[in-house]
């Protein structure tokens, strides 16, 4: 059963094309926030479900090439309903979660390309 699904609009053809069906489990289901096409060329964006409910990283090509690149797990954050990814300078993506990090209040965190996620900031009140 198909979960949701990715569309990507071309502006010089002026339609949609499908790229990726989220199917759920561990390719998680639910995207949230926008999509961020990265200095890589590559699409990135956030699920708020996966197979353990936490949420995850992930990247799609443009012809539909879909990875995940980092799971939450809680202590690093977990339900990014809502929130984007943004692109730093240092080519790191940044982000939000609502729960989850040190206080279960959700946290900004720093993804590398490669998937390490890093909490930079717990909040400390819900």
């Amino acid at each position: 059963k198909d979960r949701q699904v990715s569309l990507l609009f071309c502006f010089f053809c002026n339609s949609f094309s499908l790229i990726y069906n989220f199917r759920g489990g561990t390719l998680g289901e639910r995207p949230y926030g926008s999509l961020l096409m990265a200095n890589n060329g590559v699409l990135y964006g956030m699920t708020n479900l996966d197979s353990m409910g936490n949420g995850l990283i992930f990247s799609c090509t443009t012809d539909g090439n879909y990875g995940v690149i980092a799971r939450f797990d809680g202590d690093n954050g977990y339900l990014p309903t809502t929130n984007s990814l943004i692109q730093g300078l240092d080519g790191n993506l940044y982000g939000m979660t609502t729960q989850g990090g040190a206080n279960s209040y959700g946290n900004i965190f720093k993804c590398t390309l490669l998937g390490t996620i890093t909490s930079l900031y717990d909040s400390l009140i819900s």
